[in-house]
């Protein structure tokens, strides 16, 4: 990893303020280098080398896999741009900056790892090219093959990189399942989808609010709470990641219309490793119902029949777990007509 020596300044509004992994929000991000929002998209190329060990060119989608499942996440604003593969790479042209984004293989035998991240930066620590090389040496296959590594896998770990978050090294079960963690194995397809960690670790270097799809946060108070609609699964987010460049948000607010025959049930599902809890508020203002299971994950469910009062209802949904794991993630809610759906995420 090539670095500039000058201290980090702040970009537009990224965060300066660094994570390590014994925080136990599930990412480390110990050096504060990012692309700038103005320098989004970024360009990548494939080599059209490619390796051997696949026919063809089928370990080119995998690899375009790969960024796309950083890229789709709705709360990061990190974006990627397929270039093509017109630019091939050497031993010699990886040694400095070139001005292409270049995915290579190339074998750098035993003493180096299946996978690793050149990255270069600016005076700012704002990133100016990346360039990811797999490793020809190992043995290498598109999806679960004995004694291979699948191209996909360490593309996604080696992409996380190019987010400037870094290997995970804890002992740390929750550590561990992460995809940033520094190890992979063969006949192994785990590391194509992201854990919690590995999405905070986005949401927090490239934050996007998008709280039901309103395009901002959620409201924070019961005056100026975000409208929904019936029957529809919305998504939003809830954090208290630890900078003074983002903003702690710990509860949204959402307001429907009912009237007071109305039959509805509420229904919020938590991410896997936080606890938030659903509560629902008449038009006065009053809380009327709630649901605190009081556990991560899993579901919360309030069953109002009926309503009893005509007006503008509240749903109002916060975080009950502090510090780290527990205290972040995305979660999704919806509220319809008796009887309860089925679950549906």
């Amino acid at each position: 990893m090539e670095l500039a020596s000058n201290q980090p300044v702040e970009s537009e509004s990224q965060p300066t303020h660094t994570v390590q992994e014994t925080d136990g929000y599930g990412f480390d991000w110990n050096i504060p280098l990012h692309w700038t929002w103005s320098g989004l998209p970024v360009y990548y190329n494939i080599d059209p080398d490619g390796t051997a060990d696949i026919g063809g060119t089928n370990e080119l989608p995998p690899v375009r896999a790969s960024f796309q499942t950083w890229e789709d996440d709705r709360f990061s604003g990190i974006d990627f741009y397929d270039n093509g593969t017109g630019v091939h790479e050497t031993y010699q042209s990886l040694e400095s900056p070139n001005g292409a984004n270049v995915i290579v293989w190339l074998d750098y035998g035993s003493e180096e790892g299946v996978g690793f991240t050149n990255l270069w930066a600016d005076e700012n620590f704002h990133l100016v090219e990346t360039d990811m090389v797999l490793n020809d040496y190992y043995n290498w296959s598109v999806g679960a093959q004995q004694w291979a590594f699948d191209v996909q896998s360490v593309a996604t770990h080696e992409a996380g990189h190019w987010l400037c978050l870094i290997d995970l090294y804890s002992n740390a079960s929750r550590d561990q399942g992460q995809t940033m963690y520094y190890a992979s194995g063969m006949n192994d397809i785990s590391l194509r989808s992201l854990e919690w960690g590995d999405v905070n670790g986005a949401h927090y270097v490239y934050p996007v609010h998008n709280d039901a799809g309103s395009g901002g946060d959620g409201s924070n108070n019961f005056a100026g709470a975000t409208a929904v609609a019936k029957n529809i699964w919305y998504y939003a987010r809830l954090c208290d990641l630890p900078t003074p460049d983002h903003t702690l948000d710990t509860q949204d607010w959402y307001k429907f219309y009912a009237g007071a025959s109305a039959r509805l049930a509420f229904t919020l599902f938590n991410p896997s490793n936080a606890d938030f809890d659903l509560e629902l508020y008449n038009p006065s203002g009053a809380l009327t119902d709630y649901s605190r299971k009081r556990q991560n994950g899993g579901s919360e469910t309030i069953v109002k029949d009926p309503m009893g009062t005509t007006g503008w209802w509240r749903l109002r949904i916060a975080r009950f777990s502090t510090g780290g794991q527990g205290g972040n993630g995305v979660y999704q809610f919806k509220y319809q007509n008796m009887p309860l759906l089925a679950p549906e995420p």
